[in-house]
């Protein structure tokens, strides 16, 4: 069973694979409100990862 940083650092890895995805999706997106929509999901997804990252950065072991 994997600890908490552990789980943050998977949750952190897994944000990341998701945001590949969204790249992705962006590159092939033919329709602009699609495009603006993917583009929201991409900057929260951001915006997830740089917590997920704050977090790893400041975790500390008891």
């Amino acid at each position: 069973m994997a600890n908490a940083r552990q789980n943050v650092q998977t949750t952190c890895d897994e944000l990341n694979h998701c945001k590949q995805h969204l790249q992705d999706a962006l590159n092939t997106v033919e329709k602009d409100q699609n495009r603006q929509k993917i583009q929201r999901s991409l900057d929260a997804v951001n915006n997830a990862i740089n917590v997920t990252q704050d977090t790893l950065s400041s975790y500390t072991e008891s």
